[in-house]
């Protein structure tokens, strides 16, 4: 039997984009069945990771409570969602690349951000591409 591929539309290439590489390593979106939720197929193991603590291999779907969501606006140049995952309340945002970077500039060891930098620089001016940073963590 053939698999079956969800086409995608989007309110920006960006949110296109992220859903696309998220369904590439197996965290596939499915819908919002209501605004405070998301579902997603997970085919995966995504449990080792420790900015994503999932423990969905072998589920076919998972559901995520969200909590708040701050839309993208021109002043903070950056959206943030704030869910429920296992128990563990987290934020994810995305936005430019300088105000995520500022945003997380206390937590982020200086080698990490001048890495960072290093490689947007290299996207954005040897590769032409456009940037897009991500970050997340645990809200206590």
């Amino acid at each position: 039997a053939a698999e079956r591929r969800s086409t995608y539309e989007a309110s920006s290439p960006d949110e296109l984009a992220l859903v696309s590489g998220a369904r590439a390593i197996g965290f596939e979106f499915i819908d919002r069945p209501q605004r405070s939720s998301a579902r997603f197929r997970v085919t995966s193991d995504l449990s080792d990771s420790d900015s994503f603590p999932l423990e969905a291999t072998g589920q076919e779907f998972l559901s995520i409570a969200v909590l708040e969501t701050l839309e993208f606006d021109h002043i903070r140049k950056m959206m943030s969602v704030v869910v429920n995952l296992n128990g563990s309340i987290r934020l994810f945002t995305k936005g430019a690349d300088a105000s995520v970077l500022d945003a997380v500039d206390k937590r982020l060891p200086s080698r990490l951000r001048k890495a960072a930098e290093s490689q947007l620089r290299d996207f954005a001016t040897q590769r032409g591409w456009r940037t897009l940073v991500f970050a997340t963590r645990e809200i206590s």
